[in-house]
């Protein structure tokens, strides 16, 4: 179990994030599906830090749905498939 400080969490799930959304996950975390869901830390002196194995954890339990199925992931269309759909709704 390796700890990584809560300034590197971006480098676990592949993207920037702000620190600020870190702690915000830390102290209210997210309500999903009715329930609030936050991101374990561990607190040494005056830092933070996570595993890797709670980071992912944390994230799959927010990628799932309501009845334990996997949620579908792709926040962001690529560039043809948003054409597409400003055609078809005549955007």
């Amino acid at each position: 179990m390796t700890l990584i400080p809560l300034t590197q969490i971006g480098k676990i799930i592949g993207y920037k994030i702000h620190l600020a959304t870190a702690h915000r996950w830390r102290q209210k975390g997210v309500v999903h599906n009715g329930e609030q869901v936050k991101l374990p830390v561990r607190r040494i002196g005056s830092r933070f830090f996570v595993t890797e194995d709670d980071v992912r954890a944390f994230i799959a339990r927010l990628n799932t749905t309501s009845d334990g199925n996997k949620a579908i992931t792709n926040p962001r269309p690529d560039a043809n498939e948003t054409s597409r759909l400003l055609d078809k709704f005549k955007v």
